[in-house]
């Protein structure tokens, strides 16, 4: 490719008339500039790489893998964590539960929505682009009998400066057509379906930008410090000193919880020792006395203990229980909400990279779409006062271009068959 590249760079081809310019303009943005407007440096600076390949693109993917794991609806949501684990801050704010709740559903329904109408098409964007690449390499010169490289020996042949153009020439002329308006209308078509890419990411993309206000509310309410939105300042308690940020509030009832429920343990342990005790005490009255062995319930007041120490000691089971599903309840939404934060962090950033590429990908189609055209308009005028002296390099050029494309175009299939193979990154949980 590097070999080519200086080839036509050492070609020299000034055009005289304002046809050839165009023509030659129009060989370069189709042959040359857009093709390589699709290839871009790898971070490392040495490897080439097709214009999908960013971390923006990997990072808009895990992005959508891990939201569509969100509660999809407010029943979901609302049996998942319940509204009772926010108690402690409902006291303070009646509206953090609904907030959490709306943000977290909207964010899992855009990503399924885009999993399902845009996730598997950027993932295989990259087939048009290879698609186009291979049509190309084969209309531009590799199927002989109808390449533009054949037709242009032809229409480039010296003879004709002067000779009459007869039937070989006009056969040639019509054959570049027919492969100029084949690659014209691919890059048409790979264009729209480009286009329609473009529309679902931006549309992606403006959701998420609204998503991530709601997060960065969550964010600011729950691991900051909630603020007044109309002043801007923190929200005051009644002491007069700044509100504490809600998972500051959750960790404390974290931290009593925890306590209560060590506390509880303690306390069940003594209330089975003597449930344990007392019972055994009944039975032996019951055994000795007048009630049978297994009926030592209702022997008196040993007896009475023993049921007593054995309600208290379910009390505390059922606390313990109830405590340790608040607790893991506490433990989920503080979870979810960093998760939230984490997921959002420079998000927006590094999808305006995935947009920027695919509206580079759509670019390059449309480019290829007029700079065709243009070429159809100068096909049957290549021999229009054309100096001897410019046939030679004129023909050197062309066909170091069309050269140089052909390589180009393979780069560019090579590169989209290896996005292609790294556009399901692995997922590994931690």
């Amino acid at each position: 490719m590097a070999a080519v590249a200086v080839a036509l760079s050492n070609a020299n081809w000034a055009p005289d008339t304002e046809g050839e310019k165009q023509l030659k303009a129009a060989l370069e943005g189709a042959l040359i500039s857009s093709p390589s407007s699709v290839v871009t440096k790898a971070p490392d600076g040495k490897k080439n790489r097709f214009i999908l390949q960013t971390q923006g693109y990997h990072d808009l993917y895990l992005y959508v893998v891990e939201g569509i794991k969100l509660c999809s609806s407010k029943e979901e949501f609302e049996k998942t964590f319940k509204k009772s684990t926010f108690a402690v801050v409902d006291k303070i704010d009646t509206s953090a539960y609904n907030l959490l709740r709306d943000t977290t559903v909207n964010v899992a329904k855009h990503c399924n929505e885009f999993n399902t109408n845009g996730l598997g098409r950027l993932t295989t964007s990259a087939n048009g682009a290879i698609a186009y690449a291979d049509h190309c390499i084969g209309l531009i010169k590799e199927k002989a009998d109808i390449s533009l490289y054949e037709a242009f020996q032809v229409l480039l042949d010296e003879k004709y400066a002067a000779a009459p153009k007869d039937d070989v020439f006009e056969e040639a002329v019509e054959s570049a057509t027919l492969a100029v308006k084949t690659l014209q209308k691919s890059a048409k078509q790979k264009g729209e379906d480009a286009k329609a890419m473009v529309d679902l990411l931006q549309a992606f993309y403006t959701e998420t930008d609204n998503d991530k206000k709601s997060v960065a509310t969550i964010e600011q309410q729950f691991l900051k410090g909630p603020i007044d939105p109309v002043t801007g300042k923190p929200v005051l308690k009644p002491d007069g000193t700044p509100q504490e940020p809600y998972s500051e509030v959750m960790n404390k009832e974290l931290t009593r919880l925890m306590k209560e429920i060590s506390d509880s343990i303690t306390i069940k342990d003594k209330e089975y020792d003597k449930w344990d005790a007392a019972k055994n005490k009944a039975i032996t009255y019951g055994v000795f006395g007048v009630f049978c062995g297994w009926l030592w319930i209702g022997s008196g007041i040993e007896t009475d203990r023993a049921i007593k120490a054995k309600n208290k000691y379910d009390e505390m089971v059922a606390l313990i229980a109830k405590d340790n599903e608040d607790k893991a309840d506490l433990v989920r939404v503080l979870e979810l909400v960093r998760a939230l934060v984490t997921h959002f962090q420079a998000l927006l950033p590094k999808m305006e990279v995935a947009l920027k590429a695919t509206l580079e990908l759509k670019n390059l189609f449309n480019e290829q779409d007029l700079n065709f055209q243009l070429i159809l308009n100068s096909l049957g005028d290549l021999q229009t006062g054309v100096s001897a002296k410019a046939l030679k390099s004129r023909k050197n050029w062309i066909n170091t271009a069309l050269d140089e494309a052909v390589e180009k175009f393979k780069e560019i299939k090579e590169l989209g068959e290896e996005f292609k193979r790294s556009a399901t990154p692995t997922i590994t949980e931690l």
